[in-house]
């Protein structure tokens, strides 16, 4: 057995890096980009959890719920009076090309 046994070196983030520049996290710092994973954080409108599929799921609050129920009911609401406006706007022009 030879004494020098050769490991492969691992491929660090840091290896690949060009000399010189900084490394990613102070890359971020210099040009205000916050860290990696502030987007993450803001989008989540609840506290995550992935089912068996691993598909995210949201756990969502009883306020929550209310508040959309509230808003599928107000566009309901405004789809149904945006129906009834456009049957009367064509109920008018068919009326006006009628006449003339």
């Amino acid at each position: 057995m030879g004494a020098c046994s050769t490991k492969p070196s691992r491929v660090t983030e840091e290896n690949l890096t060009e000399p010189g520049t900084p490394p990613p996290e102070e890359e971020d710092k210099i040009s205000g980009g916050g860290s990696r994973d502030s987007y993450s954080s803001n989008i989540s409108a609840g506290s995550r959890t992935f089912d068996a599929q691993g598909k995210l799921q949201f756990k969502v609050s009883a306020k929550q719920k209310e508040a959309m129920g509230k808003i599928d009911a107000l566009t309901l609401q405004n789809m149904a009076d945006f129906a009834k406006d456009m049957d009367n706007m064509s109920e008018a022009s068919a009326n006006s090309s009628s006449k003339q």
